[in-house]
């Protein structure tokens, strides 16, 4: 069986129809959006007057959106570390999530939906199992693909504002969403922003518990319990994978999971070798080979 795993590389490579997907428009977008929900975000974690412009100016928009949400949720975290509490942990990753996903995908009040070629969605079906690491594979008309972080189709069809379902029970969160707006539950949509206090791990995989990634935890109207869950379970128990469009900076978790399987093909872009070292560095033993050669195996 050939198993193919891919990631935001494939929308990137097919860039004349998503452009919309480079790292400085999507960029651009979260900084307007964060500027509109920052009143929002103060009232969550119960902090007043914390800068937004030194807030802004941690960012490089060249980075990833998960590195942009996770400059912003480290800055916060610094200047409320005495209080930081799970609490306020769960409602950033909750509002970070909102934010990012708007600036992924909406574009001027337009939901906007990454397209692929036909030779590249020729050369995907080909393969017996196919896992992603998008949230949208408009092309996969028969449903073969194996959403590992959740499929946004599943909530959005076309533009409608959207927020968080868990904090859709909080007054302040209520009192700042005056419009209706599609409830996303970011258990299932997984966004996380990287940052050393909490990981998709402690997040997804270890459910809600007492004393969580160390920090208390209070009863409020928008916290709820949940069982926990192997994102990547789908993964285990296949010999080989052919992995496509995902880089090798960010998801230990998911990292760790690869690392078990005996046999793996990457695709690299151009065969960049800071990449391939990056991927060794991780302890990765694949074969590495020019994504260019994806279309003619």
């Amino acid at each position: 069986m050939r198993n193919l795993l891919i990631g935001n590389g494939l929308n990137l490579i097919n860039y004349e129809k998503n452009s919309f997907l480079s790292a400085n428009e999507i960029g651009s977008r979260f900084v307007t959006n964060l500027i509109h929900y920052w009143p929002l975000i103060e009232k969550l974690i119960n902090a007043k007057n914390i800068d937004l412009s030194a807030a802004l100016a941690t960012l490089d928009l060249s980075n990833g959106i998960e590195i942009l949400a996770g400059q912003i949720f480290e800055y916060i975290f610094i200047k409320i570390k005495d209080s930081f509490n799970w609490n306020y942990c769960y409602r950033l990753i909750e509002i970070l999530g909102e934010i990012s996903i708007k600036s992924i995908f909406f574009k001027n009040k337009q939901f906007m939906i990454p397209e692929i070629t036909h030779d590249y969605i020729s050369a995907i079906e080909k393969y017996d199992n196919i896992f992603s690491l998008n949230y949208i594979e408009d092309w996969d008309i028969h449903s073969r693909v194996i959403f590992l972080h959740g499929n946004l189709t599943n909530y959005i069809q076309n533009y409608c504002d959207i927020g968080s379902n868990i904090l859709s029970h909080n007054n302040e969160y209520q009192n700042f969403k005056k419009d209706n707006y599609q409830k996303i539950n970011f258990l299932d949509i997984v966004f996380m922003p990287s940052n050393k206090i909490v990981n998709k791990y402690n997040y997804i995989k270890q459910g809600l518990v007492l004393n969580k990634c160390g920090l208390q935890l209070y009863p409020t109207d928008d916290l709820f319990s949940y069982d926990g869950r192997d994102l990547y379970s789908k993964l285990d128990n296949i010999d080989s994978i052919e992995i496509f469009g995902m880089s090798p900076y960010g998801d230990e978790s998911l990292i760790r999971k690869i690392k078990q399987i005996k046999k793996i093909k990457i695709y690299v872009y151009n065969k960049n070798p800071k990449e391939i070292d990056a991927w060794i560095n991780l302890g990765i033993n694949a074969e590495f080979i020019d994504s260019k050669e994806f279309l003619i195996t």
